[in-house]
């Protein structure tokens, strides 16, 4: 069994073959945030700020895992899961066939692997780890036993799953007391009185456009004055990652764009990314003019029969406790935020910052340093 250290761009590229091979065959299946096309555009955009820390795992001459981490530069020495800021459902990707024990014994091989590099890093990040169905929450169990870790409570992971057609998940959200009950009457009552069009461009070609439309409809949401509001598809994104990632996704039609016209104007619309056995509900907006005939639900309920009718296995709304999840969703997995200390002076210190920002005091105080040095 042998570790190796992927630490740049030149040198991953030599994997990609093997990369996207190896995550359709492993234990979490395909996902188009952990395929090289994204991974590799990940690094390219974040350059500056990530160098690649990537460990791939071999058996007998086979590879048969990738540890995608990325380590930042300048004094925080960080190691965090490639795809970070980009989307929260970020993983190892190992072989299916790997059987958990030998697993568990090459986790230990790489532990004490990092646990040398002492000068290279000083705490490993994830934001959302599954408690369910993750490969780095076994990792997390066997680093706790060599590290220092901390673990803070995350938001849920829903999903649409287990369900045969459209009718059987009508049933089973009757079952759970959320049926769905009017959203025929409010669409046919909003195409009365707007003439509104639902429309589903399949796969995206124009990425521009896409982020010019999607960002549009954020400025003008409930949000769209926060800084948070239109983040995911803001100016700097519209010229960056996205511009950089999604032209090479196109190729593979992995992004489809739904939304609802008034006027010639976008008012809502979803976005999904995802192939044949599952789709991930990416980014959603609508207008907050139109909140009353509750467009975005409306959408969202178009989009999930579209998924029902072209027999697509799985929909994952991604990580999140907005209102309208728990909605749609028939299952949940609860995420946690795993911190991995080194054992090292460093490692202690940066484990008491992170223990520090959670209380408000700490941010009161941060933010009165900054605005002393801003006036």
């Amino acid at each position: 069994m042998n570790i190796e250290k992927i630490d740049t761009i030149k040198q991953l590229f030599k994997y990609e073959e093997e990369w996207d091979k190896l995550l359709k065959y492993s234990t979490i299946g395909f996902s188009p945030f952990m395929s090289f096309t994204w991974v590799s555009s990940w690094l390219e955009y974040y350059s500056s700020e990530f160098e690649p820390y990537i460990l791939s795992l071999t058996l007998e001459g086979d590879i048969i895992a990738f540890l995608p981490f990325a380590v930042r530069k300048g004094k925080r020495r960080a190691l965090e899961m490639i795809g970070k800021r980009t989307s929260n459902l970020l993983d190892f990707i190992v072989s299916a066939t790997v059987t958990r024990d030998l697993m568990g014994g090459f986790y230990n091989r790489v532990c004490s692997y990092l646990a040398r590099q002492k000068n290279a890093w000083d705490y490993i990040y994830n934001y959302a780890v599954d408690e369910q169905d993750s490969e780095f929450r076994y990792f997390w169990n066997i680093a706790k036993n060599i590290f220092i870790t901390h673990r803070l409570s995350n938001e849920r992971i829903y999903k649409i799953s287990n369900c045969s057609s459209f009718e059987e998940y009508l049933v089973k959200k009757q079952k759970k007391g959320r049926p769905f009950r009017r959203e025929g009457s409010k669409k046919r009552r909003l195409i009365k009185l707007t003439n509104a069009k639902f429309t589903n461009d399949g796969c995206v070609t124009d990425v521009p456009q896409l982020v010019s439309t999607c960002h549009d409809v954020d400025l003008r949401s409930w949000k769209g004055n926060r800084t948070d509001g239109a983040l995911w598809f803001s100016e700097e994104m519209l010229g960056g990652f996205y511009k950089h990632v999604l032209p090479k996704m196109v190729n593979e039609s992995l992004f489809s764009l739904h939304r609802i016209i008034i006027d010639n104007e976008t008012v809502s619309y979803s976005l999904i990314i995802g192939d044949k056995n599952c789709w991930y509900h990416f980014k959603n907006g609508y207008d907050n003019t139109y909140r009353q005939f509750s467009i975005g639900t409306l959408l969202t309920y178009e989009v999930i029969k579209r998924y029902f009718s072209i027999g697509i296995k799985e929909m994952n709304f991604m990580v999140g406790d907005e209102p309208y999840k728990n909605r749609f969703a028939t299952t949940f997995h609860n995420s946690f935020q795993a911190y991995i200390f080194q054992r090292s002076f460093r490692g202690m210190l940066w484990k008491q910052i992170v223990i520090l920002r959670q209380y408000k005091i700490y941010r009161w105080f941060r933010d009165k340093i900054i605005s002393i040095f801003l006036t």
